[in-house]
């Protein structure tokens, strides 16, 4: 991942419109992320809409459908869709490249560590909808990890046994990226 870092959030909206599988209305409206909102971000993705094929807000059970490349298949993206209630994402089959924008109740803006915490969460999340006959989730132990998560101690499951602290909650603390683009320096020449 690669974390990109604007002044405001129009100057990076203008950046994802600007690559080349987004430019020329190639951009997705924005796409919510309902695990993000449970953990506290309000998040909006943006994917290629020359790859995937994006259906009007809440006019069903899936907003964006990918073209079938499954060389392409983005994961993050698919996991970012899934639903609080049945684990199904919303995303299904997303290709291509992904932009995550966000920031959470205090202003912090989202961070590639918190992206990976949050994607770690609903990976972790996603074994709580196999333990159910009906297909429903373990709420009680997705409260109980939603409070650690805010409480800054929720740690990743998922091939974690060493307690590794893979990723940073609290993004203030999180650790300078070394894949992290600033656009908001001058590269003025003299």
């Amino acid at each position: 991942m690669i974390q990109h870092i604007f002044s405001n959030k129009s100057e990076g909206y203008e950046f994802v419109k600007a690559q080349d599988e987004f430019a020329n209305e190639g951009t997705s409206r924005a796409l919510r992320s309902p695990y993000c909102e449970l953990l506290g971000w309000d998040v909006e993705m943006y994917c290629s809409t020359l790859v995937n094929r994006i259906n009007k807000p809440l006019s069903g059970v899936v907003d964006v459908k990918g073209n079938g490349e499954i060389s392409n298949i983005n994961a993050a993206g698919i996991y970012l869709g899934c639903d609080l209630q049945s684990g199904i994402t919303r995303h299904v089959d997303l290709e291509g490249r992904i932009f995550v924008t966000g920031r959470n109740q205090t202003g912090n803006t989202m961070t590639v560590d918190v992206l990976w915490g949050i994607l770690n969460f609903i990976w972790d999340a996603m074994t709580l909808y196999a333990s159910r006959a009906d297909g429903t989730g373990d709420t009680e132990t997705l409260l109980k990890w939603c409070k650690d998560y805010h409480q800054g101690i929720w740690q990743p499951r998922g091939a974690n046994d060493s307690n590794v602290d893979v990723y940073c909650v609290i993004a203030e603390n999180c650790r300078a990226e070394e894949s992290t683009i600033d656009h908001t320096i001058s590269h003025g020449g003299g």
